[in-house]
């Protein structure tokens, strides 16, 4: 065999060895990505079938019934109001599964209604124009003031909103979309979301600032007690009466009802330490308050709400929301008589 007859076989051999290694490699690869442990993180999924940027193009055309989870993250360095959190709707009401708040979060009821306003609203988001070049600074986004995402049909969306350009605008940007030439876009965009979410001054606005847990159409039967007396009244065909009898009460229950149904939070005590201690005042509620009422419900049959005042201030707790201390509006007391 003569040298040049041996240095092309090694060469062969060389090559053929090479190719066996990669196929090993790739198959090793192919089987480590299968084992439990070695599986790598599924990337976020953008919708690459979304439409391409262009002015006057809605940004989320979508109806708000389909999204079940969101999060937002508020950075405004105006305020300084600084937090995050990640809601879930596995029903017909949305939850707080997680927040990051400077304080330990007991009560997860969201505030159902405006969340959900403010989802529908995404949909009327356009885009006004393309912004100028420049670095993301220069828009606010290197440090977003809100930044939203949110699941749609297992797909990812998601909005980073930086500084306020003329008036009712905001500079935005969207990962993952794209112009009519294939490029990300600095935007500035319109639309009804924008001032919903300049409503979320704080925290304290994504939650359930409305106390009772029912709706003053699914109440059969209402029953109060105060320092001025005992109340009793039941739904009666279209209006109310006494038990027992046809005569109406002595008061408009309906009108009362109404205005109990709607009775509204000024602050949850695990915002902060309270005035008072919460586990006398706990059972201040419990054993001396000074109003009670009972209602009771189709679904979630007999609900108490309790009030009591303390240091001139008025709480209330409610057996549906158990556990959670509930600061009132000074014009609560009103219904207290």
């Amino acid at each position: 065999m003569t040298s040049q007859t041996r240095a092309a076989s090694n060469q062969k051999k060389k090559s053929s060895r090479a190719l066996f290694t990669v196929g090993i490699l790739i198959l090793l690869g192919c089987v480590t990505a299968a084992l439990p442990g070695c599986t790598q993180k599924k990337p976020l999924e953008f919708p690459v079938d979304a439409p391409a940027l262009a002015v006057g193009s809605s940004l989320f055309p979508m109806d708000w019934r389909d999204v079940a989870e969101l999060e937002i993250r508020k950075e405004d360095p105006v305020s300084g109001d600084q937090w995050s959190v990640h809601l879930n709707r596995p029903s017909d009401t949305w939850e707080i599964l997680d927040a990051s708040v400077p304080f330990t979060l007991q009560d997860r009821r969201a505030d159902t209604k405006f969340l959900g306003h403010l989802i529908d609203t995404l949909s009327t988001l356009r885009v006004h124009d393309f912004a100028l070049q420049g670095p993301p600074s220069s828009f606010g986004l290197d440090h977003p003031t809100w930044i939203l995402r949110w699941k749609l049909k297992e797909r990812s969306h998601e909005l980073r909103l930086g500084d306020v350009s003329n008036g009712a605008m905001r500079f935005a940007e969207l990962p993952g979309r794209i112009d009519a030439a294939g490029k990300p876009r600095t935007l500035i965009i319109v639309g009804a979301a924008l001032e919903m979410l300049a409503r979320l001054d704080s925290f304290q606005a994504v939650r359930a600032q409305v106390i009772p847990t029912f709706e003053s159409d699914d109440i059969d039967v209402i029953q109060t007690q105060s320092r001025s007396g005992k109340f009793l009244a039941e739904r009666y065909n279209e209006g109310w009466v006494i038990p027992g009898t046809t005569k109406a009460p002595a008061r408009d229950a309906a009108a009362l009802l109404e205005s109990l149904t709607h009775l509204r939070a000024r602050r949850f005590l695990d915002d902060q330490s309270p005035p008072i201690d919460p586990e006398k005042l706990r059972a201040t509620l419990e054993n001396k308050s000074e109003f009670q009422a009972f209602f009771t419900e189709r679904k979630q049959g007999l609900i108490a709400l309790k009030a009591a005042r303390a240091n001139g201030t008025w709480y209330a707790t409610l057996s549906s929301r158990p556990g959670i201390l509930f600061e009132l509006f000074p014009e609560a007391e009103k219904l207290f008589h």
